[in-house]
């Protein structure tokens, strides 16, 4: 018993002395401010999707998850990793990079003209509509929500990268309280989307203001050279994301809108708390990851792992609890089953969320990237494979804890080889 207490006492003691009281204080400084902030907007958020799910139903609340889900995964595609990018070179090299912004403006500008001419062609097409399962008025809102998001994120990153948390926080909550306005006095589907464009667009001034815009400054080259962290870090984004909001598509496909629904409730119910948490979370500690000196950086990644079963399981806990609690008040049938494995789920994204940000510091976006495609592939295996037995909403759950066990294990392999190591794998933004 002796010994124990003793070598946690050691453990704790290296705990204290691996950061700065300065470094700490920081993180502390930027969680108590993205806790409150963000708290608030995602309560504003969950009241906007509480609302359609309750007072315009759960078929209207399904469609609403559909536009979404098309939204999310056109602005994955346009937003690439940029944010990232952006947040890891100026943290990195730790100045006011006056270049940065407007290219990576640039960047997303044209990606989101590329994107836009599949979305024409399919548009077009009603029998490829069919194949994917949507109407032509969810890919419109969904192209529209999609380009506004990717200007909100971009712009997002640029406070976030120069540590101007307030600003974060503000449009967040100018955001979810403008939607929201729109579905509560209007009570229509359409008008509320409407909603949601404008809140992103308001937002989005307000994350703009006074970063540097200045025309004369834009490189063909030095947005060249954004490209390689920025495709390496946009895997994450654009197969992570994408997938999860494939699910979406998929399960509309092979049931009904009012399916999508049920499923949309018990999912959202269950990440609600864990989102907030992880969002913040990333926020505050990944622009402190990437200034970490490099001989620090194994022993971060050391005691993340050692608290790896007690941050997921108190990830599940979580995610169950607020499960039961906003299913009551969604009015939407409890499926006990689907809770669980979405818990199980919402532990292993809390951990993973975390942890894949230190190994992104530690230079390693491209197995961030790999990790994701063997993750994504593992996901829509079990999915499909499960449907028959399952069912489409349990096979969905468990091909999402699939996803994030394989996540998990190619990031810790990676870093225990590369990291702890003491090979130095080479600076991706250099």
């Amino acid at each position: 018993m002796a010994n124990t207490i003793a070598r946690l006492a050691s453990v704790f003691q290296k705990a204290r002395d691996l950061l700065s009281v300065q470094y700490i204080r920081s993180v502390l400084r930027g969680l108590s401010v993205l806790g409150g902030g963000y708290a608030l907007a995602k309560l504003i958020s969950l009241a906007e999707e509480l609302f359609v799910g309750r007072y315009l139903g759960v078929q209207v609340y399904g469609t609403y998850l559909v536009i979404l889900a098309i939204a999310t995964i056109l602005s994955a595609v346009m937003t690439l990793g940029l944010p990232k990018a952006v947040v890891k070179i100026v943290a990195e090299r730790n100045e006011r990079i006056a270049d940065v912004p407007i290219n990576a403006l640039y960047i997303a500008f044209f990606l989101s003209i590329a994107v836009s001419l599949p979305v024409i062609v399919v548009g077009f097409y009603s029998n490829l509509l069919n194949l994917i399962g949507i109407t032509q008025y969810e890919l419109i809102f969904g192209y529209i929500i999609a380009f506004l998001l990717t200007v909100y994120t971009v712009a997002q990153s640029f406070k976030l990268a120069l540590y101007k948390i307030r600003f974060v926080v503000i449009a967040d909550i100018i955001y979810w309280s403008v939607a929201l306005i729109f579905f509560v006095v209007f009570r229509n589907l359409t008008l509320g989307l409407v909603g949601i464009c404008v809140g992103s667009l308001l937002g989005s001034l307000v994350l703009i203001h006074e970063v540097p815009l200045g025309f004369p400054r834009v490189s063909i080259a030095r947005m060249r050279s954004l490209v390689p962290l920025t495709v390496y870090l946009g895997a994450d984004s654009v197969l992570g994301v994408s997938a999860q909001q494939i699910s979406i598509l998929y399960l509309n496909v092979i049931a009904t809108a009012y399916a999508v629904g049920v499923f949309g409730a018990h999912y959202r119910s269950s990440i609600f708390l864990i989102v907030p948490l992880v969002t913040v979370l990333s926020m505050a500690l990944y622009p402190r990851f990437c200034s970490l000196d490099w001989g620090l950086r194994p022993r971060v990644g050391k005691y993340l792992a050692y608290f790896g079963v007690p941050i997921c399981l108190a990830g599940f806990l979580l995610s169950y609890v607020s499960g039961v609690v906003f299913l009551r008040i969604f009015r939407v049938q409890e499926i006990q089953p689907l809770l669980l494995v979405l818990a199980a789920y919402a532990g292993l994204f809390f951990y993973n969320r975390i942890w894949d940000k230190l190994v992104t510091a530690c230079e390693g976006a491209k197995i961030v990237g790999w990790g994701i495609v063997f993750a994504t592939v593992a996901f829509i295996l079990v999915m499909v494979t499960l449907t028959p037995i399952l069912g489409g909403m349990l096979a969905i759950a468990t091909g999402m804890v699939s996803n994030e066990i394989t996540y998990s294990a190619v990031l810790l392999s990676w870093f225990k080889l590369r990291v702890t190591g003491k090979r130095l794998p080479k600076t991706i933004s250099d």
